[in-house]
């Protein structure tokens, strides 16, 4: 129908329909955008400077044209005000130098960034700021332990490193540390295999992501090798060589602020065609001969100032940071594989997990405080059939076996009704969590394969996930 429009009233009408047909017709507008932020080391010691990180995912165009930075202290002050970061194609980054005369606490920051199409977005998060804690005649970042003592001094942990004055990789721990590397010649985290006592049809082979896993998304890892290896504490990849107690990257696990990447080999170069049409060059990790992979420190993703000898004087026992350095974005994303824990993990309310929450009613406990089974063996698994190494923790390791003052919620403790049926209602409740994939619908996303991006599946996310029950005997 043919129509002049008149009036005031027909030109908002008319720009309106326009708009709406312009964004209809850009979805860019709508689409979904999102910043991964964190702090490195996390917590920080005052005194210490640490690197902030904004990492831009989903559909960002071009590259980023501007990237600003605001930090409060715990008592809410601006400390820094929308300073500009350095700039690396969809990452962020800033150092910052906490000063001796801050406050411990919660701090936060935000992120704000644009762009090259000028879609701009803002973040916050949050991190902890801890005091300094003497040990002997050095000083080192304290952080708890999650033993369930109360607070443990990580100096402790460090008694004995400050004479350190080389570092040699892994062959410098193992000078001293021989029982521990073997441990973890035979673990799980080393070999991505084990014991799959709940698996059918397996006539007692030592299967997992390593060997045999099912070749689906995230779940294989040798089909995808840099871009998933880049977890795995095991320095050369997973080659199809027997590792030696050398290829054991011990810093993965003990300290925080290490940080490393795979080295490239540019003969490697590969371009393709993508699903729209565009070309891209790819470039993948160096392979040696015999299969192994070559990693190396990334400086560029630690605090200024960053030397290997002063990560060796600085190893401590594993933190939630240090487990969530691989856990908490498997699966592509924060909080994306797993519905219950996310890099909010690290500093948890009450309402997202009571045990680790350092807030005034929760255990304040480290993953490890459950889940460490001696001998570098980590007791527990998800929810699938995988390898198994050591029992699956149980709530009655700290809990009484009447742990209620009702007597008919003791008797339904008695074996007859899960814990967590009434203790863990809903799931995702620190961030979304991935329902399902669907891989019809090319996204990308421009984290993945190593940081050149690449086209996954759409992921449909819930929070708050009420879980389904159901009779497992």
């Amino acid at each position: 129908m043919k129509k002049r429009l008149t009036g005031y009233g027909s030109a908002v009408t008319a720009c309106l329909t326009l708009l709406f047909l312009f964004i209809v017709a850009h979805p860019a507008l709508s689409a979904d955008r999102g910043i991964d932020m964190f702090v490195n080391p996390d917590p920080v010691t005052i005194g210490n400077t640490a690197r902030f990180v904004c990492n831009a995912t989903g559909e960002w165009k071009n590259g980023l044209r501007s990237a600003n930075i605001t930090i409060y202290n715990s008592y809410g002050t601006k400390v820094v005000d929308r300073q500009s970061m350095a700039r690396n194609n969809y990452q962020a980054t800033y150092d910052y130098t906490i000063a001796d005369n801050q406050n411990a606490g919660s701090w936060e920051f935000s992120c704000t960034l644009r762009d090259n199409e000028r879609n701009s977005l803002t973040k916050s998060a949050t991190f902890q700021a801890i005091e300094a804690i003497s040990s002997g005649n050095s000083t080192t970042g304290g952080t708890n332990t999650g033993t369930g003592s109360g607070t443990v001094d990580l100096g402790s942990a460090t008694s004995g490193h400050e004479s350190i004055t080389a570092y040699n990789g892994p062959a410098t721990c193992i000078a001293c540390h021989q029982d521990a590397a073997q441990q973890m010649l035979g673990s799980l985290h080393m070999k991505w295999a084990g014991p799959t006592p709940d698996l059918t049809n397996n006539t007692g082979e030592e299967l997992g992501k390593g060997n045999k896993g099912i070749n689906t998304f995230c779940t294989y890892a040798p089909s995808s090798k840099g871009a998933c290896y880049g977890c795995h504490v095991r320095s050369d990849g997973n080659s199809p060589n027997p590792p030696s107690v050398e290829d054991v990257d011990c810093l993965m696990c003990h300290n925080d602020t290490y940080q490393r990447k795979f080295v490239t080999d540019p003969n490697t170069a590969r371009t393709v065609t993508n699903v729209n049409g565009e070309t891209k060059t790819y470039v993948f990790g160096l392979e040696l001969p015999n299969g192994d992979m070559v990693t190396e420190p990334d400086f560029a993703a630690m605090p200024a100032g960053t030397t290997l000898v002063g990560l060796a004087r600085n190893v401590h026992l594993p933190t939630r940071a240090s487990c969530l350095r691989c856990h908490a974005k498997a699966g592509g994303g924060d909080w994306t594989k797993r519905g219950d824990m996310g890099l909010s993990t690290k500093a948890p309310t009450l309402a997202e997990d009571v045990h680790m929450s350092a807030e005034p009613g929760g255990a304040n406990l480290s993953c490890s405080a459950c889940h460490a089974a001696g001998g570098h063996k980590i007791a527990g698994r998800g929810i699938d059939l995988r390898q198994t190494e050591a029992a699956t923790p149980e709530c009655s390791t700290c809990h009484t076996a009447t742990p209620h003052s009702n007597s008919t919620l003791n008797r339904h403790a008695q074996g007859q009704v899960s814990c967590q049926v009434c203790h863990i209602r809903e799931f995702g409740k620190g961030g979304a969590t991935e329902m399902s994939r669907d891989w019809r619908i090319p996204t990308w996303n421009p984290s993945f394969c190593s940081g050149q991006g690449g086209f996954v599946g759409d992921e449909v996310k819930e929070s708050n996930v009420t879980p389904e029950y159901t009779w497992f005997d």
